[in-house]
């Protein structure tokens, strides 16, 4: 065996499809000028790991959305 050949292999599992997460959002509640407070729920995480956040703003084009 030639001890300056390296071989390296890299193997990772491949998920078959993806589900995507099912949510429910509620009204917001106790809206002020600069402040309200958002609720909702993650129904079922689609079998991972999911980050969520709100998107909010003046009109439907929204603009912003939390961290």
């Amino acid at each position: 065996m030639d001890p300056s050949w390296l071989y390296e292999l890299q193997v990772y599992q491949t998920a078959a499809s993806v589900i995507l997460p099912t949510v429910q959002t509620e009204g917001a509640e106790l809206v002020q000028d600069v402040a309200a407070t958002l609720r909702g729920a993650v129904i079922d995480d689609g079998g991972g790991p999911c980050e969520y956040r709100f998107r909010y703003g003046l009109t439907v084009a929204y603009g912003s959305e939390t961290t």
